[in-house]
C-alpha cells in the first residue's frame, strides 16, 4: 500500500499496516491509521532507538544555561558558558572576538533593551559539537542605539534563533539571526 501524499508517506509494513517515513526516511513512531491525534501518538520506541548522547545533553544543557542566564540579566553566568576562544556574530554588525568583547556588547544590550526569551527549543548535535536554539524575542526599547529609530519604551515580539559551536562543553561561537526589518517596524509603528 503506497500514499501519494506531500508530508508522511505511508508504506507498507509487517502484517501489510502502513508505517510512517520519519525525516530523512528513517521510519517513526508506530503509526495505527489518521484517524488517531498526533499529540496522542508515542514516540518513545522512536526515543529508544535513537537516544540523545551524552555529548548532545551537555551541548543542549550548555545552551539552556546560556539563555537562562539571559533571561536573569546574569551576563557574568552567560560568560562563564563560553569557552576562551568564543566568537559572537551578530545579525547586523562585526564578530566580536573574545569573552571582553561579548561584555562589552551585553553592558551595551542591558542598558538599552530589556529582552526575555519565550517559546525556546533547544537541539544538540549527537556529537556535542553544534547546538541551536529556536525562540521568541518579548523586549522593551529603552534608550536609542545609534542608526536605529528613537526609543520611547516600545514593545516588541520579535521570533529569532541563535547557531552554536561548543568545545569541551563551552560555547565558542554563538550566530544570532532575527529579522530587523520586522523590529523596525514594531518599534516604529
Amino acid at each position: 500500500m503506497r500514499w501519494r501524499r506531500r508530508c508522511a508517506k505511508p508504506v507498507a509494513g509487517p502484517g501489510n499496516r502502513p508505517i510512517r517515513r520519519g525525516v530523512a526516511g528513517i521510519p517513526a513512531a508506530p503509526f495505527s491509521g489518521f484517524s488517531r491525534p498526533a499529540a496522542a501518538l508515542n514516540f518513545s520506541r522512536q526515543e529508544q532507538e535513537f537516544p540523545v548522547t551524552t555529548a548532545q545533553q551537555t551541548a543542549r544543557a550548555t545552551i539552556q544555561a546560556y539563555y537562562d542566564a539571559f533571561n536573569a540579566g546574569d551576563t557574568d553566568a552567560m560568560g562563564d558558558c563560553l569557552h576562551e576562544d568564543f566568537v559572537h556574530h551578530v545579525n547586523e554588525g562585526d564578530a566580536r572576538m573574545g569573552k571582553a568583547a561579548f561584555a562589552e556588547f551585553c553592558a551595551h544590550m542591558s542598558e538599552t533593551y530589556k529582552e526575555r526569551l519565550t517559546d525556546m527549543v533547544v537541539y544538540g548535535s549527537d556529537d556535542g559539537t553544534r547546538g541551536a536554539a529556536e525562540f521568541v524575542v518579548n523586549g522593551t526599547y529603552l534608550k536609542t542605539d545609534p542608526g536605529l529609530p528613537e526609543a520611547h519604551g516600545q514593545t516588541y515580539v520579535l521570533p529569532a534563533g541563535g547557531f552554536f559551536s561548543l568545545k569541551d562543553g563551552k560555547i565558542t561561537r554563538v550566530t544570532t539571526y532575527y529579522n530587523l526589518q520586522d523590529w523596525i517596524r514594531q518599534v516604529s509603528a
